[in-house]
């Protein structure tokens, strides 16, 4: 398992829990991040992100500084272990919001990413979609710029369409003959 380490050498703290999941962007942003450890650590690391403070991710022979970003709301879910461990698991609200154009999605190991994303758009926007038109459809997105996949040990998808774009996508396929309903 990889470590999180918060270090605030003004109030003489220095924590280390384990992490066995966590996805941040490029500008290291974190989106998820799973801890376990004694509670007052796993709590420090929790908290101290959504105080917008920055923790450290060591994980093997690489190390990243990642914080919440200003922008950004979350969720703690916790839970106490048999082992007397606590588990806490940060998240982005980009995974539950449904009103904004970006949306976050988790894709489990062996998993198709273009059936994930056609799921995961087809459940959000009322826009006309048919499964015969998902891998055209995931790859004008992806020419588009608007699906990244997030930095970390966990393969998270960032999806960054709207309403609008998908109607007019999906239009534009329909009159050039790359994708019908028949």
């Amino acid at each position: 398992m990889d470590k999180v380490r918060y270090v605030d050498y003004v109030n003489g703290q220095d924590v280390e829990v384990f992490t066995d999941g966590y996805a941040h962007d490029e500008y290291n942003t974190i989106y998820l991040l799973s801890v376990c450890g004694q509670d007052s650590a796993v709590k420090a690391i929790t908290s101290a992100l959504v105080s917008f403070k920055s923790v450290e991710i060591i994980a093997h022979d690489d190390e990243v500084n990642v914080d919440t970003g200003y922008n950004n709301k979350y969720k703690i879910l916790t839970t106490k272990l048999e082992c007397g461990q606590l588990h806490q698991i940060l998240l982005s609200e980009t995974f539950f919001n449904n009103e904004s154009g970006e949306k976050l999605i988790y894709v489990e190991e062996g998993t198709d990413i273009i059936k994930a994303v056609y799921n995961q758009i087809n459940e959000t926007y009322p826009v006309p979609l048919i499964s015969e038109w998902s891998q055209w459809l995931y790859q004008r997105i992806k020419e588009a710029g608007a699906i990244t996949e997030l930095k970390g040990n966990i393969k998270i998808l960032k999806l960054n369409v709207t309403e609008k774009g998908l109607d007019e996508l999906i239009s534009d396929g329909i009159k050039s003959g790359e994708i019908s309903f028949c």
